[in-house]
Order: C-alpha cells, then structure tokens, then sequence
C-alpha cells in the first residue's frame, strides 16, 4: 500500500468515525437507546481503544438492562483507561452493581467517582444511592447523612427531592416513626401521585393508623389509570396487609388472590396469601403459596422461615426441622429458627408455642414492586 493510499484510507475511516459519533448523539438525543447501543457498536469495532465510547455503550447498555453486556463494555473501558479512570466510569459501574443489588460492591464504585472528581455532575445522585445502600445494611445514621448531603446539593429536581425525602422517612420508620409520616406528607405536597399517596399510607401503615393507611390507599387507588397495571395491584396488596393486620382475613383473602392471578409471578403477593391461608387453617393452599415462591427465585428469609412454621402446625415434625436448618444455614443470626429447631429436636410430641408466620419485608420506596429474578455474580470487577 502506498502512502497516499494510506492517507486515503485513514481518511475514509475518519470520515466513517464522525459519521458514527453524529448518529450516536442524535440517536441518544431522541432516548433511542437500543439504536445508539447497536451504532456505538460499529464505533468500537472501528475505534477500539476509545475508552469513552465503551464506557457510553456500558452505559447504553445499563439503561437497556443488558447487564452481562455492560459489564463487559465497561470492563473494556477500564482495561483502557487503567488508573486514570473518570467518575463518569466508576458512576457506571457503580450503578450497574445497584442494579444486580451487589450494594458492597456498588457502594466503593460511588465513593471512587466522588474521589475522582468531587465536583461530577451526578454527586447528587451518588449520595442518594450511597443513602439507600446504608439503609438497605441497616445503617439508618449513615444513610441520612448521606441523604441530607443529597438534599443540600445544589439544582436538585423535585422528582429527586421527593425521593430523597422518602429514604429519610423510611430510615426513620423504625425509630421516628410519626416524624417519617411527616416527611412522606411533605413528599406529597410537592407532588400528589400514586407513589407518593402510598408512601405516606405506608407511613400510617407503620404507625398501625391502620384506618388512615387505608384511607390513603383508597386515594392512591383512585389516582391510578388502570386496575390492570402492577402499581394498582401493589396498592391493594398494601391495603390487603392492613386488613390482615385488622383481622380482616377473608377480605384480604379476595384482595391477595385477584391480583395474584393478575401477577402470578410476584412472590410478595404469595407471601402474604400464604399468611392469609395460614390464619384460615388452610396449611395445604399457604405451603403451595411458599413453595411457588421458591421457585420464582425468592430467596429472603421470610419463605423459609414460613415452610418450617406451616410444618410444624401440618405436623410434620422432620420437614420442619430441614427448613429451619435451611435458615439456620443461610444466617446464623436469626432468632427464629435456631429455636424452633432445638426445641423440635429435643421434643418429638405435639409442637407448642409455634410463632406466627412472618410478612415479607418490603421497602416502600422501592413501589412499585418489582422482584429481581437474576442473581447476577462476577468474579472479575475493575479495581478502583
């Protein structure tokens, strides 16, 4: 090849690369995301070592929740750039692990964008998800400073402020809780929708208002456009707790099956029929709730503490034994079941003293529900 074919070609390229990065704006400018993802592809294959551009794909990919592939994007961005990663990089990551609920793991990725750059553009939004992650860990002091942080940076959205102040009345729930009911009330004055109507019933809820937190759930009910979507059913879910908490089974029992065969596929409905069916002495119907749960992928401690509980009240004494070890195993710390499996053990006649069946925990600020059926390992992380 000559030097002026070269030249000619090297120029071709370039002009090929331009053209590209014109089409990812425009398509990125339109919310086109899938579109940008497959040019910002033709990009890399033709760029290679542009680090910026797999970082954007990682991104691309993020928003579009091809996961495996933004992981390897931003592998491959990392690989490039090396030690001088920007924020925009560790940002990336860091919400990709939130999003695979690897909070360990996205917790120092955030705090690596804030060390890299302490005034990058998404600060408030890092502190907001460094607030959610320490609550998440129980970390309630933590998490509101971080939080607080959020509230006091500067150009902060209503839709942030609102969600802001709906992680701080969730940390305070379990200490404050009529200061967290004012929070979620002031969350609502600066906007009344459905998410926000049932935060504050939830606030209620907590409080054991049980009447209020009805109340509000019928508002919220009213606020949405359609009985068939998910955020709907997850506010009769919602007001189905209260009157179980009222006592109120078969009303709850009407409530929890309906939207369950709206959406057989969310185990917090089933959680809760099984409790129902618990507490209308049809252990059959709430251990087939339990075991659909597990095979929905719900691994929270609540279903297996549960299958050991409906056991014992079935009688059957060595199945209820294994599930108890199964919580026993899965964390060592838990108050229930080490109990019940030392009395079961020691005492093979009719069980006594059996505890109610648990509630799954749900947190409200996560509404509408959604129940995250991958459990998303990687060996290999970039190393911040």
């Amino acid at each position: 090849m000559s030097y002026r074919e070269f030249l000619q070609g090297y120029e071709k390229e370039t002009n090929q690369i331009d053209d590209l990065k014109e089409a990812i704006e425009y398509h990125l400018s339109l919310g086109d995301f899938n579109t940008a993802s497959t040019v910002l592809c033709q990009l890399v294959t033709l760029d290679g070592y542009n680090a910026a551009e797999w970082a954007n794909l990682g991104h691309c990919y993020l928003l579009l929740e091809r996961l495996d592939e933004s992981f390897r994007a931003y592998s491959n961005a990392h690989l490039i750039w090396k030690d001088s990663a920007p924020a925009q990089l560790w940002y990336g990551l860091g919400l990709l692990c939130f999003k695979c609920r690897l909070f360990e793991m996205a917790e120092r990725y955030f705090q690596a964008a804030l060390r890299a750059d302490p005034k990058f553009e998404h600060t408030s939004h890092i502190y907001l998800k460094l607030g959610i992650i320490n609550k998440k860990s129980k970390q309630y002091l933590k998490a509101i400073t971080y939080l607080r942080n959020c509230l006091n940076t500067q150009d902060l959205s209503e839709e942030q402020t609102i969600e802001t102040l709906c992680q701080i009345a969730n940390c305070l729930e379990v200490s404050r809780k009529s200061y967290a009911i004012e929070l979620y009330q002031v969350a609502r004055n600066l906007k009344s929708n459905l998410k926000t109507t049932a935060c504050l019933g939830w606030g209620y809820f907590v409080n054991k208002d049980y009447d209020k937190a009805i109340a509000m759930f019928n508002e919220a009910l009213s606020l949405a456009e359609n009985p068939e979507t998910k955020p709907y059913c997850d506010v009769v879910y919602l007001k189905a707790r209260c009157l179980i908490e009222t006592k109120s089974f078969h009303r709850a029992l009407s409530l929890l099956t309906s939207i369950t065969s709206k959406y057989p596929q969310e185990p917090i409905y089933k959680m809760s029929l099984a409790v129902v069916y618990v507490e209308l002495e049809q252990c059959q119907n709430a251990l087939a709730c339990l075991y659909s749960c597990l095979t929905l992928k719900y691994d929270e401690i609540e279903a297996y503490i549960n299958l050991g509980i409906v056991n014992e009240l079935m009688f059957q004494r060595e199945e209820a034994i294994a599930w108890y070890q199964k919580v026993i195993d899965k964390n060592p710390a838990n108050n229930i079941a080490p109990k019940r499996f030392k009395l079961l053990s020691k005492h093979k006649n009719k069980p006594r003293n059996i505890p109610e069946p648990l509630q799954p925990n749900i947190d409200i600020t996560e509404f509408p529900f959604k129940h995250i059926e991958w459990n998303y390992q990687q060996t290999a992380y970039p190393q911040n």
